[in-house]
């Protein structure tokens, strides 16, 4: 008995995902903006708690473009899955799967 296997992806529903990633990877970007200018402070509970501030903002800066990195992954992930769905597709003379 042959077992068949399909590997797919809805492209629509995929490309949906990706793009309501990228909007929410902006939107960290939004959030982040501010002024720093209290940064001159000498009162002393105010300058720590400013140091811990910046550094969560360096983290937060770096796990976004860890993010953005992975975001541009999975595009070409999905673009190389529905290039190879087509390639096979005409070499096989089959259809491509389709959502």
């Amino acid at each position: 008995m042959s077992m068949s296997t399909e590997v797919g992806i809805k492209k629509s529903e995929f490309d949906s995902n990706v793009s309501s990633l990228q909007d929410a990877v902006s939107e960290i970007d939004s959030s982040v903006k501010g002024n720093l200018e209290f940064e001159k402070t000498n009162i002393k509970p105010f300058t720590k708690d400013l140091k811990t501030t910046v550094e969560a903002i360096e983290l937060l800066e770096n796990y976004k473009q860890m993010i953005i990195n992975d975001i541009t992954t999975l595009k070409t992930v999905g673009e190389t899955m529905v290039e190879t769905d087509e390639e096979i597709a005409n070499s096989t003379h089959a259809q491509p799967i389709r959502p």
